[in-house]
Parts: structure tokens; sequence; C-alpha cells
């Protein structure tokens, strides 16, 4: 029980960082293009 919980543990972490890592993509490639737009 206490390794399945390492692991669920683990692949929440992962998914946690990949979307925060995501999020924080697309938010720059958003400031990206409003940046284009206005210039």
């Amino acid at each position: 029980m206490k390794c399945r919980a390492l692991v669920e543990n683990y692949i929440v972490t992962i998914y946690f960082i990949i979307t925060s890592t995501w999020l924080f993509e697309s938010a720059s490639q958003t400031k990206k293009v409003q940046i284009e737009y206005k210039g």
C-alpha cells in the first residue's frame, strides 16, 4: 500500500509540473501574440 501511495504521489507531482509548465507556456504565447498584435 505504501508503495502504491508513493507511485500515485509521483504521478500527481509529474502531472502538476506538466500542467504548470503548459499553462506558463500558453501564457507566454498569449503575451507574445498580444505584443505582436499591438506592434
